[in-house]
């Protein structure tokens, strides 16, 4: 028979080790005590709250869903901060463009001295508008070095850049795709489109070598001496026209 002190002890014992988190030794110990003694002081709430603790899960813990919580929105802040700086950025922009717009045109009539010279005709200027096509994100750290546009599509465009080759746009520069899978050379020159078979773009790359591809853009391959007299040649990775 197990005495009232034996199971003081053993339940100072599982007290000792629910609070070391050694939860097996602890439920074992409250086990003990209620094989004797089934009312002995708390040990049956000691014991469920034990088996509770063994089967808790870490991502069932409050702290760690608010931790991840909080990394969701720090990384959300990171990806639209640069969005909400290029648009208040283009919102200035439009506005001071509107602005210079409204200025009053002063036309300055220049006085003739001689009556036998015809004065020259005052040029009409010409409305123009420019169009942001891109907020700068897919080319944030590099330089836009070459521009060509599909003379069958305006919507299709090409730039290339000084260090990551080659990008495209087919919905008028809203969002860009990097095309230059085959490039050796990432420091694109120049780019021209076949003006009759316009998946057949050539670029020219600083290692003057000449790059061709015939699907527009997914493939790239070291173009031939194909260039025949007469025809298009290039140097230091530049068109230069010969007909």
């Amino acid at each position: 028979m197990v005495e009232q002190s034996e199971l003081e002890t053993i339940y100072r014992e599982a007290q000792s080790a629910l609070k070391g988190r050694d939860y097996v030794r602890a439920g074992e110990l409250l086990r003990q005590i209620l094989q004797v003694d089934e009312n002995y002081k708390d040990t049956s709430r000691l014991l469920a709250r034990v088996v509770k603790l063994r089967r808790q899960r870490w991502y069932n813990h409050p702290l760690v869903w608010g931790m991840l919580g909080l990394a969701a929105l720090i990384l959300l802040g990171i990806w639209i901060a640069p969005l909400v700086r290029g648009f208040y950025a283009s919102q200035a922009s439009v506005a001071r463009s509107t602005n210079t717009s409204r200025l009053p045109v002063t036309q300055t009539q220049t006085e003739v001295s001689d009556p036998s010279k015809t004065p020259s005709p005052t040029p009409t200027s010409v409305p123009l508008a420019w169009k942001r096509i891109s907020m700068g994100q897919e080319f944030a750290r590099d330089e836009i070095t070459a521009i060509a546009i599909d003379p069958k599509d305006v919507d299709v465009i090409y730039v290339g850049t000084t260090h990551a080759g080659i990008y495209k746009s087919i919905d008028g520069g809203i969002s860009w795709r990097p095309f230059h899978n085959g490039l050796k050379d990432a420091h694109v020159l120049s780019i021209l489109i076949d003006p009759n078979e316009p998946r057949i773009v050539y670029a020219g790359v600083a290692s003057n070598q000449v790059y061709k591809t015939t699907n527009g853009g997914q493939d790239w391959q070291i173009a031939s001496d194909g260039l025949h007299e007469g025809e298009d040649n290039w140097e230091n990775g530049r068109l230069l026209m010969s007909r």
